[in-house]
């Protein structure tokens, strides 16, 4: 699984045999779209599938997934609305498509980065325009709980 963020980098979350011809999932969020994309790469001859939006959601910028459950997490930030930034959660199912699980504000602007810890069990974003950092906890069903810590 590969996700693309913003600078459009690839990040590796599997490793990947350079012997065996595979189709690799990874997901894009451009902030600059509405949605969150899904392509494919294929490692024995590198080319890219076309894009298939695979969620709605406005301004989807950095993409996490779940260290060890089927969970991607998205930030979405808006600088034109005050305080409008958020982070929400996904199921992704077999056929690679997302699920929405639930969507948390992170009070502030510019939601730009997020982190999940190792154990899967705390979702850490922060804001770019207002600069503070919020973490939730990650329940048991990959969606999040309320506020939880709020740093500025």
């Amino acid at each position: 699984m590969y996700l693309l963020s913003r600078s459009l980098l690839l990040f590796p979350l599997i490793a990947v045999s350079s012997t065996l011809a595979q189709s690799i999932p990874f997901y894009i969020g451009t902030s600059k779209s509405e949605g969150i994309h899904l392509a494919r790469l294929q490692t024995d001859s590198g080319k890219l599938s076309p894009f298939q939006t695979v969620a709605q959601l406005e301004s989807p910028g950095f993409l996490a997934k779940h260290p060890t459950a089927p969970y991607l997490y998205a930030t979405n930030a808006s600088f034109e609305r005050p305080n409008s930034g958020g982070v929400s959660a996904y199921r992704i199912d077999s056929n690679q498509a997302l699920i929405a699980l639930n969507h948390q504000p992170t009070q502030g602007r510019g939601a730009c980065h997020l982190s999940v810890d190792p154990s899967g069990q705390c979702l850490v974003a922060v804001n770019y325009g207002s600069g503070n950092v919020i973490a939730y906890q990650i329940l048991d069903d990959g969606s999040l709980s309320a506020r939880a810590r709020s740093i500025s």
